[in-house]
């Protein structure tokens, strides 16, 4: 189950590091840092909330954050799901 010491996946309120949003203002970059550290890169992945029509998006992580980049500066929101071996 979540929240125990062998799950490995926190999601205690505020801690953002398994779901959350992302927000761009006329950007090319945005990054989230997360609210722990995962002892590895964790794998997430990203959902535009709007229609991108021809804006191509990426997900970066490391161990203390997920960023989303694009083509072109856009304003945006994304949502994002990560899974990793939790600090």
């Amino acid at each position: 189950t979540f929240n125990t010491a062998e799950s490995h996946i926190l999601t205690y309120g505020g801690n953002n590091m398994v779901t959350g949003v992302i927000q761009m203002n006329r950007a090319r970059v945005s990054t989230v840092q997360f609210g722990g550290q995962y002892n590895f890169p964790p794998n997430c992945t990203l959902t535009p909330r709007q229609n991108m029509n021809l804006v191509s998006w990426w997900v970066q992580t490391s161990p203390t954050s997920v960023t989303v980049h694009t083509n072109i500066p856009v304003t945006a929101v994304f949502s994002y799901f990560c899974v990793g071996d939790a600090n």
